[in-house]
């Protein structure tokens, strides 16, 4: 080795230009960060208060009622060092950093009051008015009753039944197994044992165009429909998308999610969307032999508001063809499937922007054509009666 080189190994490092230099900017950068632990022991030595308007070093501190504001001390790396500064925390435990956010805030939840309150005093003996007001308050509706024959329910189940063994039929016949879970444009899964079925018969956007026994699930006598155009506000809901969920025992529970976020997120608007399920199987409530119907936290479609709260959680289960309606927004899960039968549901939604659509969850395109299904072979007897005609 030679001298030159021992001695550059020696040496300290040069520093560097360019990409990835640390100059002195970004090293101050860190040690702020570094400070972040001194701020936080500050910070246990503050004030916390709840509602009314304490008094503190600097004067009177706006608090809503029911609200809590912490008053906090700038570290001394700061450049505001010492000054002290606020947070306020909703009642569900939401921050905000600022008083124009918290007052945003407070002024939509006193909008959603105002609209939840005029529902309920116009709803009367009224059960449309009543459906719409237990929507506005929970983001929930269930109707009374099953609105459907139930020939017509179990026809439907038996449809899409013999859709999803089509599609098996199909993914095997063409080695697709490794592709299935990706998903197909008329079959995706939602999570493991849970597929989203989209058959020729339930055509997006056009609700006149079902065939067969779905036609009766979305004709005049619907008695939610009254419900949901009071909801959205229009005498033309439009529709979005249509399909069957189909839950297969074994199912896992899903995540809690919502389907939607909010289009205004600085005041709690009215529903923009609607998701309207029907169960074509009777659904068994929470236990060890229950089929997975699916969890709702009420009150969680309120702008600010959508933490899953397990008091506020619940799980409706009517009976086979009971519609169930829920704001796009509110926080659910689908249970597990603990039964030994499978779970379908029939799912519709509507909205009330012309043209609008959710390509998240129903954009078609970005998903691998299955094309033409496989039929299913004729069986032995099906073979035998060919052969003697």
């Amino acid at each position: 080795m030679s001298k030159r080189r021992s001695e550059d190994e020696n040496a300290a490092p040069a520093k560097r230009g360019g990409a990835g230099y640390i100059g002195r900017r970004k090293e101050h950068r860190f040690e702020d960060v570094g400070d972040a632990k001194a701020r936080l022991l500050d910070s246990l030595s503050t004030k916390a208060h709840v509602g009314g308007a304490p008094t503190v070093d600097d004067g009177r501190v706006w608090c809503p009622d029911g609200w809590t504001v912490m008053t906090l001390r700038r570290g001394k790396n700061d450049r505001s060092a010492g000054q002290a500064y606020h947070q306020w925390y909703a009642p569900d435990g939401a921050k905000f950093r600022s008083r124009r956010a918290a007052e945003r805030r407070v002024a939509a939840d006193r909008e959603r009051d105002r609209l939840i309150a005029a529902a309920a005093e116009g709803a009367g003996d009224d059960p449309v008015a009543a459906h719409a007001a237990a929507f506005e308050r929970d983001g929930l509706a269930v109707m009374d009753a099953p609105y459907v024959r139930e020939e017509t329910v179990e026809a439907a189940r038996d449809a899409a039944f013999e859709f999803y063994e089509a599609v098996l039929r199909t993914v095997q016949a063409r080695g697709l197994h490794h592709e299935l879970q990706a998903g197909f444009d008329v079959c995706r899964e939602r999570g493991r044992g849970r597929f989203d079925l989209n058959p020729p018969c339930l055509p997006q956007r056009d609700e006149a165009k079902f065939e067969g026994p779905f036609a009766d699930f979305v004709d005049g006598s619907a008695d939610w429909k009254p419900v949901l155009r009071k909801i959205l506000g229009t005498d033309k809901p439009e529709l979005i998308a249509a399909g069957v969920f189909l839950s297969m025992p074994g199912a896992e529970a899903q995540n809690y999610h919502t389907d939607g976020v909010h289009l205004n997120l600085r005041n709690h608007a009215p529903p923009h969307a609607v998701n309207v399920f029907v169960p074509l199987v009777d659904l068994i409530p929470p236990g060890s032999a229950s089929n997975g119907p699916t969890e709702f936290c009420k009150g969680t479609h309120v702008l600010g508001r959508d933490a899953w709260v397990k008091e506020r959680c619940v799980n409706p289960a009517p009976r086979k063809g009971t519609a169930i309606l829920f704001d796009y927004r509110l926080g659910h899960r689908g249970m597990g499937n603990k039964s030994d039968e499978p779970r379908p549901t029939l799912y519709l939604t509507y909205t009330n922007k012309p043209g609008w659509t959710d390509k998240d969850n129903f954009s078609r395109a970005r998903f691998k054509k299955l094309g033409e299904l496989v039929g299913a072979k004729p069986s032995r007897a099906e073979r035998a009666a060919a052969r003697r005609g």
